[in-house]
């Protein structure tokens, strides 16, 4: 089993000495009260059982800042605690990482109550046990030592270090590839709740881990796996994991134009990425029934719920982290129809993405409760012509598609359940799907068969074109819509260029006998993706 040996490397510039510069001034006392005539740093200097932590005060340059009128809280390891540390070799980043994983803000005295947590330096959360006898699993020898600017506890053992899922992806070597798309995220925002306009705070922000929009009703965010006090389960795929679905899942997101290349790279990413994270700490993942992503599929408001969790998870190896649990696996084994490859399911009584035929007249039914099983989302569309020898068409923007391979359905309804129909009466149809080829030209494939008939006694599930493979995808990810709710995009900017036209194929002979009728009752286009 791989060991955290690269936990304790990490990128500590991220909280070592960026937020020590942020944050100093922040959290100055400013009364100048004196409980006592040595510093946290003094005290700790004239302890020789604690010469080794103060060796690590000195390495790490903290020793001012120890001694300064902030106020702070140092659990400090004996020597024997630290007895593997090489003093030698050790670098200023990888000491001043176990200094502030030993220190915190303000006085912490042990009638602090048992179980509540405590935010370190790093931002790691101990807390005290045992009647305050415990630190974060380590005994107290002495405690409530007062120094003029803070308290200080002596420790038996040190405290354990355990990265974040951010922090294990970002300083684990296996696992760059997934670091590097994740971090090309990253930005420096203002902190709205810290400092002012003449003193601002910068902090690391990045919109994949939560990105909440109108008041949080809207989160395209995948989880805040840097966050210490939120927990999840996480599949980390290794470099030989994502190299090999990178290859799988690429050729589903070929795009077109200028920024082609680019696209497909973040598209492809993106599907590798969206369905990695789960909620809470869960112990055996492969052991469970489903579970379901943190993921929402932007386009329909559902998680990916994952219905063989064993498959997906089974040979992983487990890795604990300071905020949840890691998985960590060589083999990305996706169900490719549960999560980047999804169903498209089109509700023809939206009105977005509908386009009329001349002649064509549209009512949008809502069913009662005796029939809300057999229609979808509990409407319907009922289409007819506005004059006798029309043929009503409508056409139905398809969003979202790949360049995959689908199975493409049109569900009809039985006429007798729309007030203008009657029992038996029955439709036939014709359809043409357009879309782009790999060129960026529109191409039309008609489908003109003569069996293509809505049933007049139940639902029809049409299968229109069967195998049908699209050379290119025409799909929106979810940074494009992270960057619309935030004002970058206007939703008309969003092109559909896959569209679907439902036309009856009646003639006037058959109409005229009653065999036929010009008018239909259409539930919803279903894309069903080849699973591969």
């Amino acid at each position: 089993m791989m060991k955290n040996k690269y936990l304790i490397l990490l990128l500590v510039g991220c909280w070592a000495f960026s937020c020590k510069d942020a944050y100093d001034d922040h959290y100055n006392t400013g009364n100048g009260a004196t409980v006592s005539d040595k510093s946290l740093a003094e005290l700790i200097t004239a302890d020789v059982n604690l010469s080794t932590f103060s060796k690590l005060i000195t390495i790490a340059g903290l020793t001012d800042e120890l001694s300064s009128n902030q106020t702070f809280t140092v659990w400090a390891p004996t020597n024997e605690a630290l007895a593997t540390i090489d003093l030698q070799s050790i670098t200023q980043e990888e000491a001043a990482l176990i200094v502030y994983n030993h220190t915190t803000r303000f006085n912490v005295s042990t009638t602090t109550p048992d179980n509540q947590p405590i935010r370190m330096r790093d931002n790691k959360s101990f807390f005290f046990s045992d009647k305050a006898t415990v630190f974060g699993g380590a005994k107290l020898l002495q405690h409530d030592i007062l120094a003029k600017n803070g308290i200080l506890h002596t420790l038996q053992s040190q405290l354990l270090y355990y990265a974040n899922l951010y922090e294990y992806i970002l300083s684990n070597p296996l696992t760059s590839n997934l670091a590097d798309f994740i971090s090309s995220f990253q930005e420096k925002i203002v902190d709205a709740t810290a400092g002012s306009v003449t003193d601002m705070v910068m902090v690391d922000y990045n919109r994949l881990f939560d990105a909440s929009f109108l008041y949080g009703t809207i989160d395209l965010g995948i989880g805040q796996i840097n966050q210490e006090d939120l927990l999840y389960t996480m599949l980390v795929p290794t470099n030989t994991a994502w190299d090999a679905a990178y290859s799988r899942i690429a050729p589903y997101f070929k795009a077109i134009g200028a920024d082609a290349d680019s696209l497909q790279k973040q598209q492809t990413s993106l599907a590798i990425l969206d369905d990695l994270i789960y909620q809470g700490e869960i112990a055996n993942p492969a052991s469970q029934s489903y579970l379901v992503s943190t993921s929402p599929f932007y386009t329909t408001g559902f998680s990916t719920v994952i219905s063989n969790p064993a498959e997906l998870f089974g040979g992983a190896e487990k890795i604990q982290a300071s905020n949840g649990l890691i998985f960590q696996t060589d083999d990305l084994r996706y169900n490719n129809t549960e999560t980047w490859n999804k169903p498209i399911l089109v509700e023809t009584e939206l009105t977005q993405g509908r386009l009329l035929g001349s002649n064509t007249t549209v009512i949008t039914r809502v069913v009662d409760d005796n029939f809300e099983e057999l229609v979808s989302n509990n409407s319907y569309l009922y289409v007819e012509p506005s004059t006798p020898t029309a043929q009503p068409e409508v056409t139905f923007e398809i969003p979202q598609v790949l360049s995959g391979t689908y199975n493409i359905y049109v569900e009809f309804l039985p006429l007798y359940l729309d007030p203008q129909g009657k029992t038996g009466d029955k439709t036939k149809f014709v359809f043409n799907l357009s879309y782009k080829n790999a060129n960026g030209t529109t191409t039309d494939r008609a489908n003109n068969a003569t069996n293509l008939i809505a049933d007049a006694n139940g639902v029809t599930r049409m299968l229109v074109y069967s195998n049908f493979e699209f050379p290119m995808a025409n799909y929106y990810d979810r940074i494009w819509m992270i960057d619309y709710y935030k004002g970058l995009h206007k939703i008309d900017d969003r092109i559909v260029t896959t569209k679907l036209r439902i036309r009856t194929n009646v003639s006037n002979a058959e109409m005229n006998s009653g065999a036929y009728v010009r008018k239909f009752c259409v539930d919803r286009i279903i894309l069903e993706p080849i699973q591969k």
